[in-house]
């Protein structure tokens, strides 16, 4: 990080610069030293007072060069003696705040006269050793030293605003990078941070939020990555605050930022809603956050549920109340609030809410699978003109079952609350905080698009149905257009006991048509007349609502997986799904321009023989057994190759003729080489990205899944959602009181004060106690820094000396073996054997 702000540091463009022509701060190597410089190396403060005497003052250059001198030496006494004695510092505060030279900081700022203190203290560099837009508070800030950054404050310091910085940053956008990066990391620091701002954590907040703004202002490459650094230690510095509360009143304090706490009425914390907005995972899935939002997910548990003295009762409790989940929702919106404070509980709203769409669901399995009678009418002689009208409508319309009807309401219901939410937050904070809210967006475009479809279907076939010539045209004998298979068809005979079975749960043909008008319950016609389902056009409005209708149907059962959130067994697991599902998309990006690439060159090379073949096949056989044209168009291409990676198109399809070997061979190797790009590079590609995206999801899966299971409990904490759809659409006797009484207070002018006064005092308090734990947090951080560098500090001590102990015993070691060796060479004894070999071994 130092090498990267001394990268920073040096890059810097001073084209903007405005200073005044200084000497040299440096002598010329060439040139001796100045007596000045050599008295203060020597630390000679009498020299220095005397030259002063005997000197004139303008004769003497050197006076910001003897200053960095004595910064570097430590002399605090000298430094004192040169601004005793008048001289300029100069840029000696930046060089004693770069070296964190803190006695040479606090010497300068205690012996600067009090006319100028302040001006020094606040100036720019005077020499473009420093950057132009930088301070001395800037450059404290940054080095994030406490001692230092409490120092120039305490004597007057100030951090400049960007407005004051603006007219000395060059025109370019890399100049205002520099300035913005600088000035960012400045009031960022910890230490500047909780010294000046009475409320650190909304301070960090509104930080991260002009970064994000500047992001897409900044056009430099280097700037996101930068500002990604910043905000990752704003978030650190938020969390470090957070586990500085000391208990569970501090911690509901400094969650909901100073806002008063409503009974009965658990919301999602100020703080936890600004987190997951500005992206501070570790700050939501610290222990401190969850056992809060636990605590308020869970809060005042329902007096049924406090008998049940295992999980299983509870859980039976809980499946009781979706079951019956309408009878709580009838009982809400007859009775006033305060008799059924149930339905205020998140817990209790989330299953409410999941019963409403289990039962949406359960919906659309029964519309899906009830059982449906294909019906062919081959005549409609016989029949009356309402008859035929009613007969036409069930053939071009969709019919209407009680599941249908049941359905549409809850589309309605789903509709209102997804509009209500979107009025609330915002289109873009709506879509943007929760990515489950895109997709419910899409499946109800796609519900409504069935709705419309189905009306335009009955509407165009009600018009047909009143044109003048309906009943003459369609009242003909005529041959039916598409005749039923025999294989799958059952006959029909009117009598009694196949009557019965007309109705029984097993799809079936029935041919012909039975005298009485079949037009009824949800049968299928599958003919009328002489046309057939088979000759309606691929954009009819019915295919399309059916079409829309699918799709939706599989939105909203995925959406299912939002719910199992909840879960910490399946939790992780989902959070996985999710992101790689993200993965295949960046996969399909790729695999696109890739098959798009050799589907051109396939279509182009097989086009012609393809063509030729399936003509020569239509003339001697019927158009369905002509297959076998897999690169005919540049879309059956595209599709053959997809279905190529799971091995599901026939090699045969290569082959040409014997005689046009080449084509055939370009042909086959053009294949082999998507084979081994799509199969062997991007689809081992795609498993490795899916396999590295599981191991990093596991790896931080405790605190994804929490903040995932955050955003989903905040859901249910928000005053707006109560009632599941379609109940949210009948107004509340609540609602009706609450629309009363504000009439009632416009008309009759009563005086509200005495109704909130309780409210505005208990705001107050709240207010001021947030302040003051805001500020006992302040200090705790700080303290805590404190300790960590007197730890830090004492650990380096103590690593030198056990290096320095270790080297003294290392030279004891040594000592005696030299004297030892002395004795044993200067001893008369030396020619006894062992003396001999002891003598040899150390010679």
């Amino acid at each position: 990080m130092e090498e990267l702000d001394d990268d920073l540091t040096d890059s810097i463009p001073l084209t903007n610069l405005i200073t005044p022509e200084i000497p040299n701060s440096k002598p010329a190597k060439s040139s001796p030293e100045s007596n000045l410089l050599k008295l203060v190396k020597r630390n000679d403060i009498a020299g220095v007072r005397q030259l002063f005497q005997d000197a004139p003052r303008t004769e003497h250059n050197d006076d910001r060069s003897a200053f960095i001198a004595a910064i570097n030496r430590n002399y605090c006494d000298m430094i004192q003696c040169l601004l005793d004695l008048g001289l300029d510092p100069g840029d000696a505060l930046y060089h004693a705040i770069e070296t964190n030279s803190v006695m040479a900081v606090n010497t300068i700022c205690d012996s600067l006269p009090e006319s100028t203190r302040e001006e020094i203290l606040n100036r720019f560099p005077v020499s473009p050793s420093w950057p132009s837009t930088c301070k001395p508070l800037i450059l404290a800030a940054r080095q994030d030293n406490l001692k230092i950054v409490k120092t120039l404050i305490r004597h007057g310091a100030k951090m400049p605003t960007m407005e004051e910085l603006r007219p000395r940053i060059a025109d370019e956008s890399y100049g205002q990078f520099i300035a913005l990066l600088h000035w960012y990391e400045a009031v960022s620091g910890e230490s500047y941070i909780m010294l000046t701002s009475d409320d650190p954590l909304e301070t960090i907040f509104k930080l991260d939020r002009s970064l994000e703004e500047l992001e897409s202002l900044m056009q430099v490459p280097r700037f996101r990555q930068e500002c990604d650094r910043i905000e990752a230690k704003l978030a650190a510095l938020s969390t470090k605050l957070l586990g500085l509360a000391r208990d569970d009143k501090e911690v509901e304090l400094l969650l909901n930022g100073g806002e008063p706490e409503e009974a009965g009425k658990p919301k999602l914390p100020r703080r936890l809603r600004q987190a997951l907005k500005l992206g501070f995972d570790n700050f939501v899935s610290h222990p401190s956050s969850q056992d809060y939002v636990v605590s308020q997910w869970e809060v005042s548990t329902p007096y049924v549920l406090r008998y049940a003295k295992s999980r299983v009762a509870s859980a039976v409790l809980y499946l009781l109340l979706m079951v019956f989940f309408f009878v709580p929702c009838i009982l809400y919106i007859l009775l006033p609030v305060q008799h059924l404070r149930i339905l205020k509980r998140p817990l209790v709203r989330f299953f409410l809410h999941l019963a409403s769409r289990l039962y949406f669901l359960l919906f659309l399995i029964l519309s899906t699978i009830r059982p449906r009678v294909v019906i062919f009418s081959d005549s409609t002689a016989d029949m009356s003109r309402s008859e035929m009208t009613q007969l036409y409508l069930h053939y071009k319309a969709r019919p209407w079952s009680p599941f249908l009807i049941l359905i549409i309401i809850w589309i309605v219901g789903m509709t209102f609350r997804t509009i209500r939410d979107m009025w609330a937050f915002g289109p873009k904070t709506f879509l943007r905080n929760n990515g489950w809210n895109f997709l419910d967006l899409i499946q109800l475009v796609l519900y409504w698009i069935f709705i419309a479809m189905s009306l335009v279907a009955y509407i165009q076939a009600f018009d047909k149905t009143q044109s003048p010539g309906f009943f003459l045209s369609d009242s003909q004998d005529v041959d039916i257009g598409t005749p039923p298979n025999p294989e799958t068809s059952v006959p029909f005979t009117p009598d009694a006991t196949e009557q019965d079975s007309f109705y029984n749960f097993t799809d079936f043909f029935v041919w012909p048509a039975p005298p009485a008008p079949p037009a009824g319950g949800d049968n299928i016609l599958a003919s009328f007349g002489n046309q057939s389902r088979y000759d309606w056009s691929q954009f009819d409005p019915l295919l399309l609502a059916e079409a829309a209708f699918a799709v939706a149907n599989v939105l909203t059962y995925l959406h299912l997986l939002h719910s199992l959130l909840i879960l910490g067994f399946l939790g992780p697991l989902l959070i996985s799904f999710r992101d790689m599902i993200l993965d295949v998309a960046k996969f399909f990006i790729i695999f696109i321009f890739v098959t798009i690439s050799f589907s051109l060159g396939l279509t182009q090379l097989y086009h012609t023989f393809e063509k030729l073949d399936l003509e020569a096949c239509l003339v001697a056989k019927d158009k369905s057994e002509c297959s076998g044209t897999p690169f005919l168009s540049f879309w059956l291409s595209m599709q053959s190759l997809f279905w190529s990676l799971f091995d599901l198109v026939d090699r045969d399809n290569l082959s040409v003729d014997d005689d046009l070997y080449f084509t055939q061979t370009v042909g086959t190797l053009m294949y082999a080489t998507f084979m081994v790009v799509g199969v062997v590079v991007l689809l081992n590609a795609l498993i490795a990205m899916m396999s590295n995206t599981y191991t990093r999801v596991e790896e931080n899966s405790e605190v994804e899944w929490k903040v995932a299971r955050t955003k989903l409990m905040g859901e249910y904490m928000t005053p707006s959602v109560t009632l599941p759809p379609p109940f949210n659409l009948i107004p509340s006797l609540k609602s009706i009181l609450k629309i009363f009484q504000f009439f009632r207070r416009k008309y009759t002018k009563k005086s509200t004060g005495n109704q909130h006064s309780s409210h505005d005092h208990q705001t107050v308090h709240d207010t001021t106690a947030y302040k003051e734990l805001s500020r006992a947090l302040a200090e705790r951080c700080l303290r805590a820094t404190q300790m960590a560098h007197v730890k830090k500090t004492h650990k380096s001590k103590s690593k030198q000396e056990m290096a320095a102990l270790k080297k003294s015993v290392d030279n004891i070691r040594f000592g005696r073996h030299s004297h030892l060796l002395s004795i044993l060479t200067s001893s008369s004894c030396k020619s006894t054997p062992t003396l001999k070999y002891i003598y040899s071994r150390e010679c």
